[in-house]
Formats: C-alpha cells, sequence, structure tokens
C-alpha cells in the first residue's frame, strides 16, 4: 500500500524498530471525527491561484485518487501527474520514481525562484 519498492519497505521497518515512536497507531475515533472535518473544510476551499505539482502513484489506495483528481482539476497552475504502478509514498518508491518525483519538485520550485 505504500510502496513497490521492497528495498525502500525493508529501510522504513527497520526505522520502526529501531525508533519505536516512528510508528503510526491505529486511527481512534476522535482522529476520524477531526480528519473528516478537515476534509471537508478543506475541499470547501477554492485552491490557490499558486502552481502546484501533485504526483500520484496509479496504484493510490491509501487516500481517494478520485478526490485528488477532482481537486487538481480545478487547481489554477496545478498539475496531477499520475506515476504507473507506484504505490502512496512517491519519496518510498522506486529508484526511477523517486528520481521523477524530485526531479519534477526541482522544476517547479526553479520555475518560481
Amino acid at each position: 500500500m505504500l510502496t513497490t519498492d521492497p528495498a525502500m519497505y525493508d529501510f522504513m521497518q527497520r526505522q520502526v524498530r529501531a525508533h519505536p515512536g516512528l510508528a503510526l497507531g491505529g486511527p481512534t475515533l476522535n482522529w476520524l471525527l477531526e480528519a473528516l472535518r478537515e476534509t471537508r473544510a478543506l475541499a470547501a476551499l477554492t485552491p490557490p491561484a499558486l502552481p502546484c505539482l501533485c504526483m500520484m502513484g496509479g496504484n493510490e489506495r491509501v487516500v481517494d485518487a478520485g478526490r485528488i483528481r477532482s481537486v487538481m482539476a480545478r487547481w489554477p497552475g496545478g498539475r496531477l501527474e499520475v506515476i504507473p504502478g507506484a504505490e502512496h509514498e512517491m519519496m518510498m518508491e522506486t529508484p526511477a520514481t523517486r528520481r521523477r518525483f524530485y526531479d519534477g519538485a526541482a522544476a517547479l520550485f526553479d520555475a518560481r525562484s
């Protein structure tokens, strides 16, 4: 669900074992309530007139891909790139996907500097 790269998944697991405080706990009912409030509030906002690059894995299963597509479709200056075969964590994906992510982010920042 997070990455297709076994080495990166192993790295994440080693980090959690070495530093248990980094582990995520299960969601609580209060967490769910606050998450729903926050997403409702964010959905009501008009996206800012600023450049935005959103990269989403073609196999996204953690968040609602349809909602991401909807927000990015109405974002002035926004661009959605769907990475075929990738999961949720672009910065922990295969080397090629990570490179694409970092190159895209750098190009966005370079264009604004």
